[in-house]
């Protein structure tokens, strides 16, 4: 298949809390995030919570007392502004890249990630080794980025994601089975080629990171900064088709408030902000990531109360590829709401 050129309008939105600094040292990050240069990704501060990184005042942190002779694994932050409240990071626990402003408080504290508020090229690498951090995640962003422009000319076959004459990536579209390198850069998976390959060439190298074509959709969807909802999705009824087939970590709050709504009674975009109180722009983001991910329906028939009476007289082999991989970014089709998986979907117990 032919080569793509740069997306340079749709980068990933990498989004960074901050816990401990006071206001003034709180725009000195975002002063420093927006001077980035958005080449490779936009950066933007979020709620701690719902953030990919994190950046935590050094003065404000001390090591809770730990017995005699072991590591000091989990830290007490101090609120930097009247509005926050003070926060206990237990370190094991953290699955994002976590950076500490110096000096630190204590010299109990060793940090992997530091930065000087007062010096622009230390948070301008700071948030550059958060990108270094974050390359598994990023290498999914570029691959559904592809996914999205390619789907519709991808066939039931094996392709070798190829740049410069490196692997980069290998889809099964037979055993429906993806690995990637997870050292990837945006810039190579970019300007890779996709190889249609032999069967016999299906083989995933051993150092690649399983994903799937759920996976990929759902971190293009949260990341990109362009629109990416079909329109019938923002006029029309909205309806559960069934659990995201993504690990429950990577789904927020406001996610998951929205498939309990919808779990409960369809709805059209605008009942769904009264509902849920969510803003339209987060609301269509989170509605965006679930319709990648095959969770929402604009079609009654399609809906989870009327696919699980459906699938109990269905074969789970017919037209396997179309229906795990339909025209999932066809906005005009209404078979992008195909099956991601063949299980009878169900509503997590969370949702309930």
């Amino acid at each position: 298949m032919s080569e793509l050129g740069a997306a340079v309008n749709d980068l990933p939105l990498l989004k960074f809390g901050m816990t401990g600094f006071c206001s003034t040292a709180r725009q000195q990050v975002i002063d420093a995030a927006r001077a980035m240069p958005q080449i490779t990704a936009v950066w933007r501060v979020s709620s701690f919570s719902s953030a990919d990184c994190w950046l935590v005042c050094g003065e404000k942190t001390l090591p809770v007392p730990a017995a005699l002779g072991a590591e000091h694994t989990t830290l007490r932050v101090s609120a930097g502004l009247p509005t926050e409240h003070a926060r206990t990071l237990h370190l094991p626990d953290i699955d994002r890249p976590l950076a500490f402003s110096v000096p630190l408080c204590s010299n109990d504290i060793t940090p992997q990630l530091a930065f000087n508020l007062a010096s622009p090229r230390s948070m301008h690498r700071v948030f550059k080794q958060f990108q270094e951090c974050m390359r598994p995640t990023l290498a999914r962003f570029a691959l559904g980025r592809q996914l999205a422009r390619r789907e519709s000319g991808l066939q039931a076959a094996v392709y070798h994601v190829m740049h410069r004459g490196k692997l980069l990536a290998v889809f099964d579209f037979i055993a429906w089975r993806i690995g990637f390198l997870p050292t990837a850069s945006l810039e190579c998976l970019e300007h890779a080629v996709w190889h249609k390959r032999p069967v016999l060439a299906r083989a995933i190298p051993e150092h690649f990171l399983p994903t799937d074509v759920a996976q990929l959709r759902w971190t293009y969807a949260q990341l990109t900064t362009l629109d990416v909802l079909p329109a019938r999705y923002k006029n029309g009824l909205i309806y559960f088709r069934q659990p995201p087939s993504v690990p429950l970590a990577w789904q927020t709050d406001s996610q998951l408030l929205v498939l309990q709504e919808l779990s409960m009674r369809p709805a059209d975009m605008q009942t769904l902000v009264q509902r849920t109180g969510l803003a339209p722009e987060q609301l269509g983001r989170d509605l965006a990531c679930l319709y990648f991910a095959g969770s929402l329906t604009t079609h009654a028939s399609n809906a989870a109360q009327a696919n699980a009476i459906k699938r109990t007289s269905e074969n789970a082999d017919t037209n396997r590829f179309s229906r795990n991989f339909g025209n999932a970014f066809d906005s005009s089709l209404p078979v992008d709401e195909r099956a991601l998986t063949t299980s009878t979907p169900t509503v997590p117990a969370q949702l309930r």
